[in-house]
Order: structure tokens, then sequence, then C-alpha cells
């Protein structure tokens, strides 16, 4: 079974580099190894401050597995992942090499996939995710890394090129736009600049632009990014006095319905009892 040869490998790679070794790093290559093979959802806990060096547990049984994955991280870890891990890796066992296929959409045949949190969103509306299982090593920031990853901006030039877009309504846009610059302008001042947006304050203008077609990015993810799920907010720029709308959801799964589901998943977390 790939756990026993998971075992068996890791505890001789661990004896080759001859450091002190994390105390988990064989029952975390286990568990891993578990999901992989039955294609479940596995949370591992990690304790918060552990050295990162339980990379290692993670990527033999990867190595290891047939099945297609796509490991998701954030900007530090995959360069940790790039740079220290894989070659950690291929320097212990060079027949164990990982070899991990970056960019926006990989082919069939690229067996790990490796995404950040904006790029398993695109890959997940577009489709391309196929069978692969996933492998999250940041859980306890996944909830704010998807957040973030499908937040919607709206800065002062998006504004410009709607106008330009639908020059019939341009009239309507700029007061619309008066109207909600008038409510970012007057509300109190915040140190960190933000104004929240109830959805009344939004509401005429979803309105005008379902009236309205084409739109450009990023008017058409704006205006799909509704109901009680998606909050709204004002970031100011008081020197120049002017502000970019933003959007995200509250719970980014919700929105990602059925990312989980019929695909295996390991997610691990520096995460404290309870949490």
């Amino acid at each position: 079974m790939l756990e026993a040869r998971a075992h068996q490998q890791l505890k001789a790679l661990l004896r080759q580099e001859g450091t002190a070794p994390w105390p988990h790093h064989l029952s975390l290559s286990r568990l891993v190894a578990r999901s992989l093979r039955r294609g479940d959802h596995t949370l591992v806990r990690i304790a918060p401050g552990s050295e990162p060096s339980w990379w290692i547990s993670l990527l033999v049984p990867l190595a290891l597995s047939e099945c297609p994955l796509a490991i998701v991280v954030g900007e530090a870890q995959r360069q940790r992942l790039l740079q220290v891990e894989l070659p950690r890796l291929a320097k212990a066992e060079p027949s164990m090499a990982l070899a991990c296929f970056e960019g926006d959409q990989a082919p069939e045949a690229a067996r790990v996939w490796l995404l950040s949190h904006q790029q398993l969103v695109a890959a997940w509306q577009q489709g391309w995710l196929g069978e692969r299982q996933l492998v999250i090593p940041e859980a306890e920031q996944l909830d704010a890394l998807l957040r973030q990853a499908l937040e919607v901006v709206v800065t002062p030039q998006h504004w410009d090129q709607l106008r330009r877009a639908q020059p019939a309504a341009e009239s309507s846009l700029l007061s619309l736009h008066q109207r909600l610059n008038r409510r970012v302008l007057s509300a109190p001042r915040r140190p960190n600049q933000l104004v929240a947006l109830a959805p009344d304050d939004e509401a005429p203008l979803r309105h005008l632009l379902q009236l309205l077609s084409p739109l450009p990015a990023p008017w058409p993810d704006w205006l799909a990014a509704k109901g009680d799920g998606w909050t709204s907010w004002a970031q100011l720029n008081p020197q120049l006095l002017q502000w970019q709308l933003h959007r995200h959801p509250l719970e980014p799964l919700a929105v990602l319905r059925g990312l989980l589901e019929g695909r295996g998943a390991v997610l691990l977390g520096q995460l404290a009892p309870g949490s």
C-alpha cells in the first residue's frame, strides 16, 4: 500500500539526512498517503510554530502516488516549495524528484499542478481541475486567501472604461458615481481609510448595470457578486480624494460550492486545538 511505501521511503530519507527529526514525520506521511489512496478529505493539524521541515513528510507520498494532484499554496510557501523543499527531495532521492507544472492551465499529462489560490478559483470556474485531488498546505489561511482571490476591485479607471463602453448611459453613470462619491467622502474617517457600504448604497448602480451590455471587466464580476453572502467597502485615498470599490464573499467556499465534492482533498494547517 501507498502508506507502507511512503513510511519506508521517508524513514530512509530521514536516516540519510541525519538531522534531528521533527517528531511527527512518519505519522504525517501515513495520513497523507492514506488520504490519497482513498481519495477522501483529511485535515491534518500541525502545531502552530512548527518547523517547516514537515514538508518532506508531505512530498514523499505525493511523489510515490499516481493520483493527479493540484497543490495550492500562497506565494511564500510557493517559494519555499520550489527553492527549498523540492530540491531537498530530489537531492535526497533523485528517483523521487517531483515534477510540478506551473501555469494557469495544465495538460492532463501533468500529474502535479502547482496553483495559487487565484489560479485555483479560475481553474474551478473553467472546469480545468478534472479529477485532480487537492493538496492545501495552508489550511489555516484558506478562507482568507480564497476570499482575496474572489475579491472584485473597481478602480477609478474602471469607471472611465464603463462610461466609454456605454456612452448612452454616461449621464446616469456619472450621477451614480457622484452619489457614491458623496457617501464615501462624507463617512467618518477611520485610520485604515475603509468605508463600509450597505446594499442600498449600491442598489441603484446594480439596477442600471443589469440593463447594460456589454460591460467591460471587472463590472460583470462585480454584478455577479450579489446576495447576502457578499460584502462591500470603499478604500479611500485621502490625498487624491479617490476611492476603490471592493467586494468579496463572507464564506468563499460557499461561493465555490462543489469544489471539494467528488474529489479528494488533503488540508494541512497550523491550527490550535478546537479551531
